[in-house]
């Protein structure tokens, strides 16, 4: 189902579904920022740790490297039900299950992986639907409901202390469920002319042809490696942890630079 020709005019509004996909893509980002570290710091746990736990939003940060998959089968609508019914049952999991452990983690990162997906799919549904001419307009409301989205979860947050925290993380899988039902009425994606561009083997072959891009993502990995097992100290157990990872990025690396250097000298040739 889709806003069609025969849909309310609010439902064919493009700058409508402006407000309401960036208000869903905000509230997620709202519940890592507010109310994941106040509930988890009142079952009293270390500081320390729920710092940590904010490097599982690097989902956020490289979510360019599974983008062009997702662009590439497109079926943006569907992407953006899956991904906000995932964040819902995820939601549900806390509401029933709120000691803290490694479950926890698990879930938190699969939220954060699921809301970056969302990040992507609505990004890529909006470009294609709107005009030239409404591109202005567009992007005051992305960032207006965006920052609605994340104060809403605040809201939430406020309501916890009068529900608790069993009917607030209730509260926020309704309004994620509610957000993937919504979408599919939005107007379908429009068709694309022709064969894309560049798929998404093509995109992931151009990242491995740019040895800074791979370095930059290596090092975002050694990095967030790094800080976790200065609080852990999994390199205790396993001395060779950063040798080994230091000669497996230098062989990525190496790999890729020499692919890039064959790939550009084959493009010369041409």
């Amino acid at each position: 189902m889709s806003a069609g020709a025969s849909a309310p005019r609010l439902l064919r509004s493009r700058m409508f579904w402006i407000g309401v996909l960036y208000f869903s893509e905000g509230f997620p980002l709202g519940v890592f920022y507010d109310v994941f570290p106040v509930h988890f710091r009142q079952q009293g746990v270390e500081l320390w740790e729920i710092g940590f736990m904010s490097l599982l939003g690097l989902a956020w940060t490289l979510k360019f490297l599974w983008a062009p998959a997702i662009d590439h089968y497109r079926h943006h609508r569907r992407w953006m039900s899956g991904v906000d019914l995932a964040m819902a049952v995820i939601m549900l999991g806390f509401a029933l299950h709120q000691d803290f452990g490694p479950w926890a983690w698990l879930g938190v990162g699969l939220f954060t992986l699921a809301s970056a997906t969302n990040d992507i799919a609505i990004d890529g549904y909006t470009i294609e639907l709107l005009e030239p001419h409404e591109l202005g307009l567009a992007n005051g409301l992305r960032i207006a409901f965006y920052r609605v989205g994340m104060l809403s979860a605040g809201m939430i947050l406020i309501f916890s202390d009068w529900l608790g925290w069993s009917a607030t993380y209730v509260a926020a899988a309704l309004l994620l469920a509610g957000a993937a039902l919504v979408v599919q009425l939005a107007p379908r994606e429009r068709p694309r002319p022709g064969a894309p561009a560049l798929g998404a083997r093509a995109e992931l072959k151009a990242l491995l042809l740019s040895p800074r891009a791979l370095a930059l993502v290596l090092g975002l990995f050694a990095a967030a490696l790094w800080l976790v097992d200065r609080r852990l100290h999994w390199s205790t157990a396993w001395p060779t942890l950063w040798s080994v990872a230091a000669a497996v990025g230098l062989a990525i690396w190496l790999g890729a630079f020499w692919w890039g250097q064959r790939g550009g000298q084959g493009q010369r040739a041409v």
